[in-house]
C-alpha cells in the first residue's frame, strides 16, 4: 500500500456515514500537504483535508489506487 496521497485515488470515510471521496487536487497550505476531496455521492460536497489525516486508517480507507505511471507515459 502506498504511503502518500495521489490525485485520482478513491477513499471511503470510516464510521457511520461511509462516504466515498476522490482526490481531485493536492495543495500546499502553510507548508502542509492537503488533498481536495470531492464526494462521489454528491459532487457538491468538497473538503480540504491534510494528507496525513487522509492516510489515518481510523478516518479513511483506500478503495481505489491510481495506476502507476509508465516511463513511456512520462515522455509524452
Amino acid at each position: 500500500m502506498k504511503k502518500h496521497v495521489e490525485i485520482g485515488q478513491l477513499y471511503q470515510s470510516v464510521g457511520k456515514a461511509a462516504i466515498s471521496w476522490e482526490v481531485a487536487k493536492l495543495v500546499d497550505q502553510a507548508g502542509i500537504p492537503h488533498a481536495r476531496l470531492i464526494s462521489m455521492d454528491s459532487n457538491r460536497d468538497q473538503r480540504l483535508v491534510a494528507c496525513s489525516v487522509v492516510l489515518e486508517q481510523g478516518r479513511y480507507k483506500l478503495l481505489r489506487d491510481v495506476a502507476p505511471r509508465r516511463e513511456s507515459d512520462a515522455a509524452e
